[in-house]
């Protein structure tokens, strides 16, 4: 696991991020999640998008206070310069490209949340 301003990897490392999700409720719609790096330079390193589970157990199957466990292996690139890394998670409509509004403790941060930052060096 990542802990926020305490993990460094190496430029060409492998980070696997392991999230739980949670339904809150009945979810209407099959969403696709991404999971992006963004670097120093505020620009987008490595990203994943998949529906969760790979898809085995749509959202839309998902029923209230199910837990689901997700990994997404990420891949930086061996030239990664070193620095300061977000890490981010959004989901979003695979139709419309919209994304859904992030909470955190009933408050809208935005449409995507940040998990952690790391150091490459």
């Amino acid at each position: 696991a990542l802990t926020p301003g305490r993990a460094t990897f190496a430029p060409g490392a492998r980070i696997d991020l392991r999230v739980l999700w949670r339904a809150r409720q009945f979810i209407d719609n099959d969403y696709t999640t991404f999971v992006q790096v963004i670097g120093p330079d505020g620009n987008i390193v490595t990203q994943a998008d998949r529906r969760p589970l790979d898809n085995f157990v749509p959202t839309s199957y998902w029923s209230p206070r199910q837990e689901m466990v997700d990994d997404y292996p990420l891949q930086l690139p061996a030239d990664a310069p070193a620095g300061e890394y977000r890490l981010l998670v959004c989901w979003y409509d695979l139709e419309t490209m919209m994304r859904l509004p992030m909470t955190q403790q009933g408050n809208t941060i935005g449409d995507a949340y940040q998990v952690a930052t790391f150091t490459v060096r």
